[in-house]
């Protein structure tokens, strides 16, 4: 509680912000006195260039990942532990090498009987020299001397050869770590025959990440070595070039592969991470943050700041998202203040028992003052059937929230609701905190709030939920 303590005061002093919303009442006849100015917070339209990314989930692996296998058979005599960390040339596994011993040794006296072979046969040739020269012998008979220490020689070295081989083959029982990496898997055990070929241990090289993507193939004209592409993970969103795009689609997916190398980003091998591929050429548009854009059945609009500081509404179409911005179209220029949080409305009337129900205000609920019941804040009448809520003239809601996703897809939230709903003269504000987990669900975000009342002795944990865009 004083972690969500302290996240709580941290969003509070981000400020009250407000939406100011004005509904009139034609046959109002009495006067009113005037609503005070809205606090909002306000942030400009901007022209900026626009890359729509199309998303495609990867995951990072290694550039260095092999599964070590033995070059000759035997039993092995000893193996290295999974999660052991190997440097280049460490043994992974020792196999029994007796019989190589024993051939060695064999193969040294076979060497040994023919050096002594060879060495007698050039003393011979020395003594058969001589002969021949003062000619006591007959020169076949020398050829021939010579012929037969030609051959001893060539048994020398293929004996030598032999050694050399069986030599080598010992070194081979001893399986080595050809790169430096984490043993991720043992494929053998202590005593158990290992034929040629077969693998010993699987090695990994955590430090050299890369991720490992597939994209459709129409993003091929978008692609390339050196691209740059954004990379969401638990730690955020970063930007890094294509290290590698194999341009051969997949007959039964039309997808192709690609390589980002991640240099600065440490994390564990088989970690999910998002990618954001350019799906288009990058134009220049006028956006507006998210909170801007108001979402209504009978169009989209946005509400502009005029020089005098009124608020004016705009109707606006919306384009792609990138980011906290959206692409907009309509009267909305670049440098425009817009009103991105918050509501405030006042209805100009005396006579509230003549507005329909559904123009009241109300507040309390889900998209209103989270930890208090739907259209509990505000005025109320007893029933046979409890409280029935019967809206006001007034409403004043504001809302700060903290998110932050620890996975591409699971996050969490803190967050403070203050607002009221009243007729006559401004009372209190109802306050509400709580906290929430964040999905990004395959249909849309969800977000499920817990939410407490502070200024009900007798409040109740709610549970919020909501599903969509909240643009």
């Amino acid at each position: 509680m004083p972690l969500l303590h302290k996240s709580l005061i941290a969003l509070a002093l981000a400020g009250i912000l407000a939406l100011p919303l004005l509904r009139l009442d034609a046959d109002a006849s009495a006067p009113a006195t005037e609503a005070p100015p809205a606090i909002v917070s306000v942030a400009p339209a901007v022209r900026t260039d626009f890359a729509p990314r199309h998303w495609a989930p990867g995951s990072i692996i290694s550039r260095r990942d092999a599964r070590v296998a033995s070059e000759l058979e035997g039993r092995v005599q000893q193996v290295a532990e999974v999660g052991q960390h190997v440097r280049a040339g460490q043994a992974l596994a020792v196999l029994d090498d007796t019989a190589l011993r024993l051939r060695e040794r064999e193969s040294e006296a076979e060497l040994a009987r023919i050096q002594a072979q060879l060495d007698l046969a050039v003393r011979q040739e020395q003594r058969y020299a001589q002969l021949a020269a003062q000619q006591n012998i007959a020169r076949s008979q020398y050829e021939q001397l010579r012929a037969e220490r030609d051959m001893l020689a060539q048994d020398q070295a293929r004996a030598r050869a032999q050694l050399a081989q069986i030599r080598h083959q010992r070194t081979q029982m001893v399986v080595r770590a050809p790169f430096d990496g984490i043993v991720a898997e043992r494929h053998t055990q202590q005593g158990e025959y290992l034929v040629t070929g077969a693998s010993v241990a699987r090695l990994v090289d955590t430090a050299a990440p890369e991720v490992r993507v597939r994209a459709p193939v129409e993003l091929a004209r978008h692609l390339g070595q050196g691209t740059t592409v954004r990379v969401r993970s638990a730690d955020g969103e970063r930007d890094y070039p294509v290290s590698a795009l194999v341009p051969v689609g997949d007959e039964a997916s039309r997808q192709l592969e690609l390589r980002v190398v991640l240099d600065d980003l440490q994390a564990p091998v088989g970690t999910a991470v998002d990618v954001g591929l350019p799906s288009a050429e990058a134009r220049s548009v006028v956006a507006v943050p998210r909170d801007a854009v108001i979402l209504r059945r009978e169009g989209d609009f946005v509400l502009r700041v005029d020089p005098a500081g009124k608020a004016e509404r705009l109707a606006v179409k919306t384009g792609a998202a990138v980011d906290d911005l959206v692409e907009v179209s309509g009267d909305v220029r670049a440098g425009d203040r817009l009103i991105v949080r918050g509501e405030l409305g006042h209805t100009f009337t005396n006579a509230l028992v003549d507005i329909p129900p559904s123009l009241r205000f109300y507040a309390g609920g889900d998209r209103s003052v989270r930890g208090y019941g739907y259209r509990e804040i505000g005025p109320r009448i007893e029933t046979d059937r409890g409280l029935y809520s019967v809206g006001a003239k007034n409403v004043v809601v504001a809302s700060a929230e903290y998110e932050r996703y620890f996975t591409p897809t699971w996050g969490a939230a803190a967050f403070l609701d203050v607002g009221d709903a009243f007729d006559g003269g401004f009372d209190r504000l109802r306050r509400g905190v709580g906290v929430g987990v964040r999905w990004k669900s395959p249909v849309g975000p969800l977000r499920i709030d817990i939410g407490h009342g502070l200024d009900d002795p007798d409040a109740r944990f709610t549970l919020h939920l909501n599903l969509g865009a909240d643009l």
